[in-house]
């Protein structure tokens, strides 16, 4: 008899258990909060949160081959967010298809579903831009990591670009600025749907650009004496330089290298030496006679 009531009694918690929810749900995302806001947003679930997408811990991907997907996947492996690519669209979780529909400058659509994820864009910039939105709806604690998975709302949203100038002046000058700073600082715009950054790196105040033919102006000029007597500056290398306008690059962010070059550099054929023959950078070379020297307009983005 007593052996019975034990077993009744295990059966009746199994049967409870099944109805339970689970111990530790997976993350939520959101609808709102969305910078800038989309130009349309909509819930397909009318204002319910429910019946959207749920992930597992592992994510299967399809997009074009010719796209540089690497920003998206370095955010997703900080995550601690596993993934693979597909070729097959039908199992396929998150889906970045190209159009040729006009969608507008930078335009896309984003549609989740209790299925799939799928973002519809022209080029590899304008996915980019729906990968941001994707990234903005996910839950916060993703930032930091969501290895178990999360779930999103079943939702519509399309958008383009108003401004096609959205920009930070990033002054180095003044004050020196680590790599990884400035990385934060890209990874930030990056995530607004800024796209572009007007780097200074040269100026009376600090000289922060490696010239081979001119060393003392990283020697000397990159450091200055403080008035409390703490000696303050830095330069950085050709390699770092390289390393964050390519950094840039893959979020889709213009570097707009900002020099103030003095005029001994272009009457001497010096500006040969700027350490920029593996990057696209020469977009223009406008040279503006000013007495402190001449401005050269140089850009990053590939």
């Amino acid at each position: 008899m007593h052996h019975r009531f034990i077993l009744l009694t295990l059966v009746l918690l199994a049967i409870w258990g099944c109805d339970l929810p689970p111990t530790h749900p997976l993350p939520k995302g959101k609808w709102t909060g969305l910078v800038p806001l989309p130009k349309v947003v909509k819930l397909t679930n009318g204002t319910s949160m429910e019946g959207g997408f749920q992930s597992g811990s592992s994510l299967k991907l399809m997009w074009p081959k010719a796209w540089d997907m690497s920003a998206t996947i370095a955010w997703l492996e900080h995550a601690k967010l596993s993934w693979m690519r597909t070729e097959h669209r039908g199992e396929a979780d998150f889906v970045w298809l190209p159009t040729d529909q006009n969608l507008g400058e930078e335009g896309y659509t984003l549609t989740i579903s209790e299925d799939q994820v799928v973002m519809v864009a022209a080029d590899e910039e304008a996915g980019f831009r729906a990968w941001t939105t994707l990234r903005q709806l996910m839950p916060e604690i993703c930032e930091q990591g969501c290895p178990m998975g999360f779930t999103l709302p079943a939702i519509h949203i399309s958008d383009h670009a108003y401004l096609q100038h959205r920009g930070l002046l990033l002054d180095c000058c003044r004050h020196f600025m680590t790599p990884e700073f400035v990385k934060e600082i890209i990874e930030v715009l990056a995530l607004q749907k800024m796209n572009v950054l007007h780097w200074h790196l040269t100026e009376d105040q600090g000289w922060r650009l490696p010239i081979q033919a001119y060393p003392k102006l990283t020697e000397v000029g990159a450091y200055r004496t403080e008035v409390n007597g703490e000696v303050t500056g830095g330069a950085y290398t050709r390699e770092q330089i390289e390393d964050i306008l390519a950094f840039a690059a893959e979020r889709h962010v213009e570097a707009q290298v900002a020099l103030a070059v003095l005029d001994v550099l272009l009457l001497d054929g010096r500006l040969g030496e700027l350490p920029w023959e593996s990057i696209p950078l020469l977009r223009e070379a406008a040279v503006c006679r000013l007495p402190c020297g001449a401005f050269l307009g140089m850009s990053g983005r590939g």
